[in-house]
């Protein structure tokens, strides 16, 4: 069923129509969520499994039985999941991954590039499709998945104030292109509202492409910066 947030919509995946939500709206296995740019929604089931849907993101309902899968499409979901029985775990799939999910609270984006899983209760298990490597990502871990880089499981970093741009050329919405230090590894996560995001010498040459509404504390851009 459908929680009510701000306006939302559902696409038929037969009829490529859209059709607006309602609050309790039961919602099909094969159906086809789509949450505009200035909207959320949010799916419950039975057993008190949540999934927070955020804006701008497609998410289809494969299965709705004892064996819940969500196929997450483009954009974010933030998920606290009840616990499932062993034979039966709940399952995400993204273009590039897939979790498996026994009982736990995540949050799972798909970019351009990259498909992101950070932990905050329990533990899930990500495959990355194309080579079926697989992590188990605990409580307080994150993942960055990119193509031809080893999966690894490490922890949420401390509260950041500032992010700063590396690797030159890219997609905002990339975390591989965000530091928590100034020429540092990529993969951190992306600034909010809540921090500076930074270009430095150490950012890289090449145009950084803004592909999603941007709110940060603060834009500094350095006089050293390419």
């Amino acid at each position: 069923s459908m929680s009510r947030r701000t306006p939302r919509s559902t696409l038929s995946p037969h009829t490529r129509l859209f059709r607006s939500l309602r609050e309790r709206d039961a919602v099909r296995p094969g159906a086809t969520l789509g949450v505009p740019q200035d909207g959320r929604l949010k799916l419950r089931y039975p057993d008190g499994t949540t999934v927070a849907l955020g804006a701008g993101t497609q998410l289809m309902v494969l299965q709705h039985a004892a064996a819940k899968h969500l196929k997450l499409e483009k954009g974010e979901i933030e998920a606290d999941v009840a616990k499932q029985a062993s034979a039966a775990p709940m399952t995400v799939s993204t273009p590039r991954a897939e979790v498996n999910v026994l009982g736990t609270q995540f949050k799972l984006a798909v970019h351009k590039k990259s498909t992101r899983l950070e932990v905050t209760e329990g533990r899930v298990r990500f495959t990355r499709l194309r080579d079926r490597q697989r992590v188990d990502v605990a409580a307080g871990q994150y993942l960055v998945a990119h193509v031809g880089r080893r999966l690894k499981a490490v922890p949420l970093p401390e509260t950041l104030s500032a992010y700063y741009w590396v690797g030159g050329s890219g997609y905002w919405s990339d975390p591989a292109h965000w530091s928590a230090t100034t020429g540092g590894p990529g993969g951190t996560d992306l600034p909010g509202r809540l921090h500076d995001a930074i270009f430095d010498a150490r950012s890289g040459t090449g145009a950084v492409h803004v592909d999603r509404d941007v709110e940060v504390r603060d834009l500094i851009v350095r006089k050293d910066a390419s």
